[in-house]
Protein backbone atom coordinates (compact mmCIF):
# COMPACT_ATOMS: atom_id res chain seq x y z
CA UNK A 1 0.00 0.00 0.00
CA UNK A 2 2.46 2.40 0.74
CA UNK A 3 4.74 1.84 -2.21
CA UNK A 4 5.60 4.80 -4.32
CA UNK A 5 7.18 5.52 -7.76
CA UNK A 6 10.54 3.14 -8.38
CA UNK A 7 11.37 4.28 -11.99
CA UNK A 8 14.30 6.75 -10.66
CA UNK A 9 14.31 8.58 -14.21
CA UNK A 10 12.23 11.57 -12.80
CA UNK A 11 12.77 13.41 -9.24
CA UNK A 12 10.02 12.61 -6.93
CA UNK A 13 8.55 14.97 -4.68
CA UNK A 14 6.81 14.03 -1.21
CA UNK A 15 3.86 17.21 -0.04
CA UNK A 16 2.89 16.49 2.79
CA UNK A 17 0.10 18.60 4.89
CA UNK A 18 -1.92 17.95 8.42
CA UNK A 19 -5.20 17.73 6.90
CA UNK A 20 -6.88 15.70 4.23
CA UNK A 21 -6.07 17.68 0.90
CA UNK A 22 -9.78 17.26 -0.08
CA UNK A 23 -9.47 20.02 -0.81
CA UNK A 24 -6.20 21.85 0.29
CA UNK A 25 -5.65 24.71 -2.14
CA UNK A 26 -1.86 25.62 -1.43
CA UNK A 27 -1.45 22.02 -1.29
CA UNK A 28 -3.14 20.75 -4.63
CA UNK A 29 -1.55 24.50 -6.67
CA UNK A 30 1.46 23.22 -5.57
CA UNK A 31 0.77 19.47 -6.61
CA UNK A 32 -0.06 20.52 -10.04
CA UNK A 33 2.39 22.90 -10.87
CA UNK A 34 5.44 20.31 -10.37
CA UNK A 35 3.52 18.16 -12.36
CA UNK A 36 3.69 20.32 -14.63
CA UNK A 37 8.01 20.89 -14.29
CA UNK A 38 8.24 17.39 -14.72
CA UNK A 39 8.63 16.09 -11.17
CA UNK A 40 6.42 13.07 -9.62
CA UNK A 41 4.07 14.12 -6.75
CA UNK A 42 3.03 11.95 -3.91
CA UNK A 43 0.58 13.44 -1.10
CA UNK A 44 0.97 12.46 2.68
CA UNK A 45 -2.29 13.75 4.09
CA UNK A 46 -4.07 13.08 7.59
CA UNK A 47 -7.90 12.77 7.72
CA UNK A 48 -9.16 13.28 11.24
CA UNK A 49 -12.74 12.34 10.44
CA UNK A 50 -12.35 8.77 11.01
CA UNK A 51 -9.82 6.00 12.26
CA UNK A 52 -8.22 3.86 9.44
CA UNK A 53 -5.13 2.08 8.18
CA UNK A 54 -3.24 4.33 5.05
CA UNK A 55 -5.49 4.44 1.80
CA UNK A 56 -4.12 4.97 -1.58
CA UNK A 57 -5.44 7.36 -4.01
CA UNK A 58 -4.21 8.42 -7.75
CA UNK A 59 -5.50 11.29 -9.35
CA UNK A 60 -5.05 11.87 -12.85
CA UNK A 61 -3.83 15.45 -13.68
CA UNK A 62 -3.85 15.91 -17.53
CA UNK A 63 -0.97 13.53 -18.52
CA UNK A 64 0.06 12.88 -14.56
CA UNK A 65 -0.51 10.70 -11.74
CA UNK A 66 -0.42 12.17 -8.58
CA UNK A 67 -0.02 9.91 -5.40
CA UNK A 68 -2.29 10.43 -2.53
CA UNK A 69 -1.92 8.36 0.70
CA UNK A 70 -4.37 9.22 3.45
CA UNK A 71 -4.35 8.11 7.38
CA UNK A 72 -7.15 7.75 9.21
CA UNK A 73 -6.38 9.35 12.81
CA UNK A 74 -9.75 10.53 14.46
CA UNK A 75 -9.05 14.23 15.99
CA UNK A 76 -10.52 17.64 16.28
CA UNK A 77 -9.68 20.10 13.56
CA UNK A 78 -8.60 23.13 16.02
CA UNK A 79 -8.14 20.73 19.26
CA UNK A 80 -5.30 21.70 20.45
CA UNK A 81 -3.67 19.74 23.30
CA UNK A 82 -6.64 17.61 22.57
CA UNK A 83 -4.91 16.02 19.47
CA UNK A 84 -1.73 15.72 20.72
CA UNK A 85 -1.72 11.56 20.65
CA UNK A 86 -3.30 11.89 17.12
CA UNK A 87 -0.37 14.53 16.06
CA UNK A 88 2.03 11.51 17.64
CA UNK A 89 0.45 9.12 15.90
CA UNK A 90 0.84 10.87 12.34
CA UNK A 91 4.44 11.86 12.96
CA UNK A 92 4.78 8.42 13.26
CA UNK A 93 2.56 8.09 9.91
CA UNK A 94 5.46 10.15 8.50
CA UNK A 95 8.29 8.83 9.85
CA UNK A 96 7.56 5.54 8.63
CA UNK A 97 6.40 6.59 5.07
CA UNK A 98 9.35 8.16 4.36
CA UNK A 99 12.13 5.66 5.56
CA UNK A 100 10.59 3.22 4.22
CA UNK A 101 10.28 4.40 0.16
CA UNK A 102 13.73 6.79 1.13
CA UNK A 103 15.28 5.11 -2.22
CA UNK A 104 12.63 6.44 -4.28
CA UNK A 105 12.55 9.93 -2.69
CA UNK A 106 14.21 13.24 -4.06
CA UNK A 107 12.69 16.30 -2.31
CA UNK A 108 10.39 16.11 0.65
CA UNK A 109 7.95 19.81 0.69
CA UNK A 110 6.26 20.03 4.13
CA UNK A 111 3.65 22.69 5.08
CA UNK A 112 3.88 24.08 8.48
CA UNK A 113 6.17 22.76 11.73
CA UNK A 114 3.55 19.67 12.41
CA UNK A 115 4.67 18.24 9.52
CA UNK A 116 7.95 19.82 8.83
CA UNK A 117 9.84 18.79 11.99
CA UNK A 118 9.66 14.97 11.28
CA UNK A 119 10.18 15.78 7.83
CA UNK A 120 13.41 17.47 8.06
CA UNK A 121 15.08 15.09 10.23
CA UNK A 122 14.26 12.16 7.59
CA UNK A 123 15.87 14.93 4.94
CA UNK A 124 18.63 15.26 6.92
CA UNK A 125 19.66 12.01 7.75
CA UNK A 126 18.77 10.27 3.93
CA UNK A 127 20.31 13.22 1.86
CA UNK A 128 17.41 14.47 1.18
CA UNK A 129 16.77 18.27 -0.17
CA UNK A 130 13.95 19.41 2.01
CA UNK A 131 11.84 22.72 1.31
CA UNK A 132 9.79 24.10 4.23
CA UNK A 133 6.04 25.74 3.49
CA UNK A 134 4.89 28.35 6.27
CA UNK A 135 1.28 29.05 5.71
CA UNK A 136 1.27 29.53 9.83
CA UNK A 137 4.26 30.37 12.26
CA UNK A 138 3.41 27.52 14.16
CA UNK A 139 4.43 29.25 17.75
CA UNK A 140 1.76 31.86 16.82
CA UNK A 141 -0.47 30.21 15.71
CA UNK A 142 -1.39 27.02 18.65
CA UNK A 143 0.25 28.80 21.87
CA UNK A 144 -0.24 32.18 24.00
CA UNK A 145 2.01 30.96 26.67
CA UNK A 146 5.49 33.08 26.57
CA UNK A 147 7.43 30.28 27.62
CA UNK A 148 6.02 27.83 25.29
CA UNK A 149 5.86 30.60 22.59
CA UNK A 150 9.95 30.85 22.82
CA UNK A 151 10.15 26.70 22.55
CA UNK A 152 8.14 26.52 19.42
CA UNK A 153 9.47 29.48 18.20
CA UNK A 154 13.36 28.14 18.75
CA UNK A 155 12.48 25.09 17.55
CA UNK A 156 10.84 26.35 14.29
CA UNK A 157 13.70 28.87 13.57
CA UNK A 158 15.87 26.07 13.39
CA UNK A 159 14.41 24.54 11.28
CA UNK A 160 14.12 26.66 8.65
CA UNK A 161 17.40 27.32 9.19
CA UNK A 162 18.20 23.92 8.35
CA UNK A 163 15.75 23.63 5.51
CA UNK A 164 17.21 23.95 1.43
CA UNK A 165 14.59 26.67 0.68
CA UNK A 166 11.54 27.90 2.72
CA UNK A 167 8.45 29.25 1.09
CA UNK A 168 6.11 32.35 2.58
CA UNK A 169 2.51 33.64 1.47
CA UNK A 170 3.63 37.34 1.84
CA UNK A 171 6.58 39.84 2.61
CA UNK A 172 5.08 40.77 5.90
CA UNK A 173 6.07 37.06 7.22
CA UNK A 174 10.03 38.27 6.64
CA UNK A 175 9.84 39.99 9.69
CA UNK A 176 7.95 36.75 11.96
CA UNK A 177 10.96 35.18 10.79
CA UNK A 178 13.28 37.76 11.84
CA UNK A 179 15.06 35.06 14.43
CA UNK A 180 15.95 32.73 11.74
CA UNK A 181 18.70 32.62 8.96
CA UNK A 182 17.05 30.80 5.95
CA UNK A 183 19.25 29.86 2.86
CA UNK A 184 16.80 30.89 0.59
CA UNK A 185 13.59 32.63 1.00
CA UNK A 186 10.74 32.64 -1.96
CA UNK A 187 7.23 34.63 -1.68
CA UNK A 188 4.54 32.51 -2.65
CA UNK A 189 0.96 34.11 -2.64
CA UNK A 190 -1.95 32.17 -1.82
CA UNK A 191 -3.42 32.68 -5.16
CA UNK A 192 -5.72 30.70 -7.28
CA UNK A 193 -5.09 29.03 -10.58
CA UNK A 194 -6.63 30.23 -13.77
CA UNK A 195 -10.26 29.48 -14.14
CA UNK A 196 -12.15 30.09 -17.54
CA UNK A 197 -14.82 32.91 -15.90
CA UNK A 198 -18.04 32.47 -17.24
CA UNK A 199 -20.02 35.05 -19.56
CA UNK A 200 -21.23 38.26 -17.73
CA UNK A 201 -20.09 36.94 -14.05
CA UNK A 202 -19.39 40.84 -13.01
CA UNK A 203 -23.40 41.09 -13.73
CA UNK A 204 -24.60 38.08 -12.12
CA UNK A 205 -28.65 38.51 -10.95
CA UNK A 206 -30.20 37.05 -8.29
CA UNK A 207 -34.24 36.57 -7.99
CA UNK A 208 -33.99 37.18 -4.70
CA UNK A 209 -32.40 40.72 -5.22
CA UNK A 210 -30.10 40.52 -2.19
CA UNK A 211 -27.19 41.30 -0.96
CA UNK A 212 -24.68 38.70 -1.09
CA UNK A 213 -22.34 37.88 1.25
CA UNK A 214 -20.05 34.68 0.44
CA UNK A 215 -17.55 32.77 2.97
CA UNK A 216 -15.87 29.72 1.99
CA UNK A 217 -12.76 28.63 4.52
CA UNK A 218 -12.45 26.90 7.88
CA UNK A 219 -15.04 27.47 10.34
CA UNK A 220 -13.29 28.76 13.19
CA UNK A 221 -13.84 31.21 16.36
CA UNK A 222 -11.53 33.50 15.30
CA UNK A 223 -13.22 34.19 11.58
CA UNK A 224 -16.24 36.13 13.08
CA UNK A 225 -18.26 33.68 11.81
CA UNK A 226 -20.80 33.97 14.85
CA UNK A 227 -21.15 37.42 14.63
CA UNK A 228 -21.59 37.39 11.00
CA UNK A 229 -24.68 34.85 11.14
CA UNK A 230 -26.22 36.75 13.65
CA UNK A 231 -26.27 39.92 11.64
CA UNK A 232 -27.75 38.11 8.34
CA UNK A 233 -30.13 36.44 10.70
CA UNK A 234 -31.28 39.96 11.37
CA UNK A 235 -30.81 42.21 8.40
CA UNK A 236 -33.27 41.01 5.67
CA UNK A 237 -31.27 42.49 2.72
CA UNK A 238 -28.91 40.17 3.27
CA UNK A 239 -28.19 36.77 2.10
CA UNK A 240 -24.92 34.35 3.29
CA UNK A 241 -23.11 31.57 0.77
CA UNK A 242 -21.28 29.93 3.20
CA UNK A 243 -19.42 26.77 2.88
CA UNK A 244 -15.99 25.01 4.67
CA UNK A 245 -15.89 23.11 7.49
CA UNK A 246 -14.69 22.97 11.18
CA UNK A 247 -15.47 23.43 15.21
CA UNK A 248 -18.15 25.64 14.55
CA UNK A 249 -19.62 23.63 11.36
CA UNK A 250 -23.32 22.36 13.94
CA UNK A 251 -23.52 26.30 14.80
CA UNK A 252 -23.50 26.93 10.65
CA UNK A 253 -26.06 24.90 9.64
CA UNK A 254 -28.65 25.04 12.08
CA UNK A 255 -28.63 29.17 11.43
CA UNK A 256 -29.38 27.85 7.84
CA UNK A 257 -32.01 25.39 8.79
CA UNK A 258 -33.20 28.33 10.51
CA UNK A 259 -32.83 31.31 8.11
CA UNK A 260 -33.76 30.82 4.31
CA UNK A 261 -31.45 33.32 3.45
CA UNK A 262 -28.42 31.19 4.96
CA UNK A 263 -27.53 28.92 2.36
CA UNK A 264 -24.73 26.26 3.31
CA UNK A 265 -23.00 23.80 1.04
CA UNK A 266 -20.57 22.50 3.19
CA UNK A 267 -17.00 21.17 2.36
CA UNK A 268 -16.62 21.79 -1.16
CA UNK A 269 -14.00 21.56 -3.94
CA UNK A 270 -12.02 24.14 -4.91
CA UNK A 271 -13.77 24.81 -8.25
CA UNK A 272 -17.01 25.28 -6.17
CA UNK A 273 -15.59 27.20 -3.95
CA UNK A 274 -14.77 30.03 -6.63
CA UNK A 275 -18.63 29.48 -8.32
CA UNK A 276 -20.09 31.19 -4.90
CA UNK A 277 -17.75 33.77 -4.63
CA UNK A 278 -18.50 34.66 -8.26
CA UNK A 279 -22.26 34.53 -7.74
CA UNK A 280 -22.16 36.70 -4.39
CA UNK A 281 -21.64 40.60 -4.50
CA UNK A 282 -18.83 40.82 -2.21
CA UNK A 283 -16.40 38.43 0.00
CA UNK A 284 -15.64 38.33 3.82
CA UNK A 285 -12.27 38.13 5.22
CA UNK A 286 -12.76 38.85 8.67
CA UNK A 287 -9.43 37.35 11.03
CA UNK A 288 -9.39 38.38 14.87
CA UNK A 289 -6.51 40.81 14.39
CA UNK A 290 -5.40 39.69 18.23
CA UNK A 291 -3.86 36.26 16.95
CA UNK A 292 -0.15 37.54 15.68
CA UNK A 293 -0.52 35.15 12.42
CA UNK A 294 -3.46 36.88 11.41
CA UNK A 295 -1.54 39.94 11.47
CA UNK A 296 0.82 38.66 8.86
CA UNK A 297 -1.96 36.82 6.62
CA UNK A 298 -2.29 36.73 3.37
CA UNK A 299 -6.17 34.99 3.17
CA UNK A 300 -6.35 33.50 -0.37
CA UNK A 301 -9.69 34.93 -0.29
CA UNK A 302 -8.13 38.33 -0.99
CA UNK A 303 -6.76 37.14 -4.36
CA UNK A 304 -9.72 35.22 -5.33
CA UNK A 305 -11.77 38.40 -5.06
CA UNK A 306 -8.86 40.58 -7.17
CA UNK A 307 -8.88 37.56 -9.85
CA UNK A 308 -12.65 37.50 -9.84
CA UNK A 309 -13.30 41.25 -9.59
CA UNK A 310 -15.29 41.09 -6.48
CA UNK A 311 -15.05 43.54 -3.64
CA UNK A 312 -13.91 42.11 -0.03
CA UNK A 313 -14.69 42.90 3.82
CA UNK A 314 -11.46 42.88 5.64
CA UNK A 315 -10.73 43.28 9.42
CA UNK A 316 -8.46 46.02 10.33
CA UNK A 317 -4.91 45.19 11.71
CA UNK A 318 -4.69 42.05 9.84
CA UNK A 319 -2.39 41.19 6.61
CA UNK A 320 -4.03 42.95 3.99
CA UNK A 321 -5.82 45.81 4.80
CA UNK A 322 -3.48 48.39 4.00
CA UNK A 323 -3.16 46.97 0.60
CA UNK A 324 -7.10 46.96 0.43
CA UNK A 325 -7.35 50.77 1.16
CA UNK A 326 -4.98 51.71 -0.77
CA UNK A 327 -6.32 50.15 -3.94
CA UNK A 328 -9.85 50.81 -3.33
CA UNK A 329 -10.29 46.77 -3.18
CA UNK A 330 -13.04 46.89 -0.93
CA UNK A 331 -13.75 47.84 2.84
CA UNK A 332 -11.51 47.69 5.87
CA UNK A 333 -13.81 47.35 9.62
CA UNK A 334 -13.12 47.31 12.96
CA UNK A 335 -13.29 43.36 14.33
CA UNK A 336 -16.96 44.59 15.91
CA UNK A 337 -20.15 43.39 14.94
CA UNK A 338 -21.11 47.21 14.55
CA UNK A 339 -18.20 48.39 12.44
CA UNK A 340 -19.19 45.33 10.47
CA UNK A 341 -22.49 46.65 9.82
CA UNK A 342 -21.60 50.18 8.75
CA UNK A 343 -18.87 47.89 6.40
CA UNK A 344 -21.96 46.19 5.00
CA UNK A 345 -23.80 50.01 3.89
CA UNK A 346 -20.46 51.11 2.71
CA UNK A 347 -19.83 48.25 0.55
CA UNK A 348 -23.33 48.60 -0.97
CA UNK A 349 -22.68 51.84 -1.80
CA UNK A 350 -19.82 51.50 -3.08
CA UNK A 351 -21.13 49.01 -5.75
CA UNK A 352 -25.13 50.97 -6.39
CA UNK A 353 -22.14 53.45 -7.26
CA UNK A 354 -20.15 52.25 -9.34
CA UNK A 355 -17.55 53.16 -6.74
CA UNK A 356 -15.63 49.67 -7.05
CA UNK A 357 -13.68 48.85 -10.56
CA UNK A 358 -13.80 45.20 -10.99
CA UNK A 359 -11.32 45.75 -13.94
CA UNK A 360 -8.68 47.30 -11.98
CA UNK A 361 -8.72 44.99 -9.52
CA UNK A 362 -8.06 41.87 -12.05
CA UNK A 363 -5.49 43.65 -13.70
CA UNK A 364 -3.60 44.58 -10.02
CA UNK A 365 -3.84 40.01 -9.94
CA UNK A 366 -2.77 39.88 -13.39
CA UNK A 367 0.05 42.20 -13.17
CA UNK A 368 1.44 41.38 -9.53
CA UNK A 369 0.13 38.04 -7.94
CA UNK A 370 -1.09 35.98 -10.22
CA UNK A 371 -0.51 32.28 -10.26
CA UNK A 372 1.42 31.99 -13.98
CA UNK A 373 3.77 34.78 -11.59
CA UNK A 374 3.75 32.06 -8.66
CA UNK A 375 4.70 29.09 -11.45
CA UNK A 376 8.12 31.26 -12.28
CA UNK A 377 8.76 31.44 -8.75
CA UNK A 378 8.67 27.83 -7.61
CA UNK A 379 10.22 26.85 -10.96
CA UNK A 380 13.25 28.55 -10.35
CA UNK A 381 13.49 27.27 -6.75
CA UNK A 382 12.96 23.83 -7.16
CA UNK A 383 15.71 23.98 -10.17
CA UNK A 384 18.30 25.67 -7.89
CA UNK A 385 17.98 22.81 -4.96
Amino acid sequence: MNNIYSDNSTKTVVLIRSNPVNPDPPVEKMARTLSELKYRIVILAWDREENYSCKKEKIKYNNHTILVFRWGIKATFGGGLKNLKALISFQNCIYKFLKTNRNNIDIIHSFDFDTGFTSQKIAQRYGKRFVYHILDYYSASHTSNPYMYAILSRAENTLINKSDAIFICTESRLKQIEGSNPKHVEIIYNAPENIKLGENYENYNRSSGLISIAYVGVFTENRFLMEVLEVVQHDKRLELNIGGYGTLEKYIVEASEKCERIHFYGKVPYEKTLEIEQKSDFIIAMYDPAIENHKFSAPNKVYEAMMLGKPIIMARGTGWDRVIEDNNLGVIVDYSVESFKAGISKMVDMIKNDQYNPSQARELYKNNYSWDIMKERIKSTYQNL
